[in-house]
């Protein structure tokens, strides 16, 4: 039996992995739909259980055209913003839920499962560690405007009979985070050891949990191959791969030939939320599908180095 499958923001940093991993089950037929805002042009998926649409979702053509494919699943990826420069404008919070809003409204029609890609920032004033999959709830409201906008929409799929799945990436790393205008931490400090020898810290005292973008896909792919389990939150992070910010810095300075002198450590006090508490809880994916993420801060680092310039 096929799996009609959409997936919003399909062409993104994280979108690009997960379609690729669906479309290796020739039981998916995939459907991308992306408006290519942050890479220019499309990416080079070739599958051919893959139908790539170039529309914008805010558009008046997105919802017939998600109608007439009438998904058995829908994931949804979309936002017009992410990464370090962009993550706090307050500006883009109701452009944000707006694009939540009319994939929601269709899954409602169809009444489809569907998959929302939250993010790990919902828990930017938790102090719990490990943090546990809360409902939403149970979890005090972000400071940061990005995780505000992720909080609402978590907030209004449980209000909503839908059958749904809430997936929580913690700091997503990989190679394709191309768009130096959205690019994340992980990326942009490479690029920085690399082309100006010197890496600038920002509030290097925070600490993160990272997670390959190919282990978010394959954990996707998987919750999606076992009986979907409705109304559920799923953490995906590796707790191995944990550092704080600065120790990040420096391991990717001795990686590229630097020393530690060229790591410039700045405070920021704009920097709202202390992301200690992103030790991820991963006990429930190791659990219920006996997964363990593949690839180590060390891997992924070599991998990421010989990628971006």
């Amino acid at each position: 039996m096929k799996n009609y499958i959409l997936v919003t923001g399909a062409e993104g940093f994280v979108g690009s992995y997960l379609v690729n991993k669906l479309c290796e089950d020739s039981n998916n037929e995939v459907f991308g739909v992306d408006n290519l805002s942050k890479h220019s042009k499309q990416r080079d998926i070739k599958h051919k259980n893959y139908t790539f649409l170039n529309v914008d979702i805010l558009s008046k053509y997105y919802k017939p055209l998600v109608m007439d494919i009438n998904p058995t699943l829908i994931i949804d990826m979309a936002s017009v913003v992410g990464g370090i420069n962009k993550i706090n404008h307050a500006n883009d919070v109701v452009t944000n839920i707006n694009i939540f809003n009319q994939t929601f409204e269709v899954a409602q029609k169809l009444k489809t499962k569907y998959i929302f890609f939250s993010s790990s920032i919902v828990y930017d004033r938790i102090n719990t560690f490990p943090t546990p999959e809360l409902s939403i709830r149970d979890i005090p409201a972000p400071h940061s405007p990005y995780g505000y906008y992720k909080y609402t929409c978590e907030y209004l799929l449980e209000q909503s009979y839908l059958p749904y799945i809430i997936i929580r990436p913690y700091n997503c790393i990989g190679i394709g985070d191309d768009n130096e205008d959205y690019a994340h931490v992980f990326t942009d400090f490479i690029r920085q050891a690399k082309r100006n020898k010197e890496i600038i810290v920002n509030g290097g005292n925070q600490y993160r949990s990272f997670i390959h973008c190919q282990d978010v896909a394959d954990i996707v792919s998987i919750i999606i191959k076992n009986p979907l389990r409705y109304r559920q939150v799923y953490n995906v992070g590796n707790p191995d791969n944990y550092c704080s910010i600065q120790e990040l810095a420096y391991d990717i300075a001795n990686k590229c030939g630097l020393t530690y002198s060229d790591v410039i450590l700045r405070d920021n006090p704009n920097i709202l939320i202390d992301v200690k508490q992103m030790l991820p809880n991963i006990n429930k994916i190791k659990a219920e599908f006996d997964y363990i993420p593949r690839f180590s801060l060390s891997q992924s680092l070599d991998q990421c180095i010989k990628y971006y310039n």
